[in-house]
């Protein structure tokens, strides 16, 4: 397999990163990962991930949203925090669009068209992946998401009111990056999208209108994102089936840099169970 590296534009002209890569007999779909909340592709040995499933014969596509905070040269670095202010769920769903459209229009030719497409989606990430899914019904062909949240106003849903009127005020919200710990700041924008939004932005009802063979994966003891969002997920859509990793957190034993050859078992186990419950019908 060879690893192939692209950059494409995203939303507001801002680059989208993406790298695939394609084994030498594709035994099933191309698989699309979102990665999650103050994330990117390559975080935490997401190589690796992606190798166990072209080993598995299904070409894997990574990509970074077009806000994330990175840039092209600075691939697992918040060097562009500018852009991490100014981002807002309504720019990741449409990076999403753009995505598949180049999908679709330049890789799928190359691949076969008759290919089918699977979307994974970790955290945040798989938070919108299901409000894409729902969105655009044909884009993708099944759904997996990791730990993702039942609500789509993260991580403010929690926040005192003083917070959030402060926010308001000032037109800036201050979270910190607890790996790195560095100070990010989130502008208005993001809180203003998602108000003014709300209907669209609704993730359970998102959930219940999934009508594709749908995953729901979820670390017992996940940390960050109570398990508890994959039961409301999963009683949303009773046709979902849903995935209970005991012992592991919200990153399935994977941390940033990941500088082991191997995956940790708990991520092991996740990616074995995704790639069968991708592989095709017999």
């Amino acid at each position: 397999m060879i690893k192939i590296e692209h950059i494409i534009s995203g939303t507001e002209g801002k680059p989208i990163t993406l790298d695939y890569r394609v084994p030498k007999k594709i035994k099933g779909p191309l698989v699309v990962y979102a990665h999650g909340f103050k994330g990117f592709k390559d975080w935490g040995g997401m190589d690796l991930v992606a190798d166990r499933f072209c080993a598995a014969g299904m070409p894997f596509l990574k990509f970074n949203f077009s806000h994330n905070g990175t840039t092209p040269d600075h691939l697992t670095e918040f060097v562009n925090k500018e852009a991490f202010k100014e981002n807002t769920i309504a720019d990741e769903l449409n990076d999403f669009f753009i995505v598949f459209k180049w999908i679709n229009t330049t890789l799928k030719p190359e691949l076969g068209k008759q290919l089918n497409t699977a979307l994974i989606g970790h955290s945040k990430g798989g938070t919108e992946a299901i409000l894409f899914a729902a969105k655009r019904k044909g884009a993708v062909d099944k759904l997996i998401t990791w730990a993702a949240t039942a609500r789509a106003d993260i991580p403010w849903h929690n926040w005192p009111t003083e917070k959030i009127f402060e926010w308001h005020k000032t037109g800036v919200a201050t979270i910190e990056n607890s790996r790195t710990g560095e100070s990010m700041e989130l502008g208005l924008k993001l809180l203003e999208d998602y108000e003014n939004h709300k209907a669209n932005y609704n993730v359970l009802e998102a959930a219940a209108a999934i009508e594709i063979p749908w995953l729901i994966c979820h670390g017992a003891e996940d940390e960050s994102v109570d398990f508890k969002n994959a039961k409301s997920l999963h009683k949303a859509n009773k046709k979902s089936s849903l995935l209970k990793i005991e012992s592991t957190g919200h990153t399935f034993g994977r941390k940033h840099p990941w500088k082991a050859k191997e995956l940790p078992l708990p991520s092991q186990q996740l990616v074995d169970e995704c790639i069968k419950f991708l592989q095709p019908s017999t």
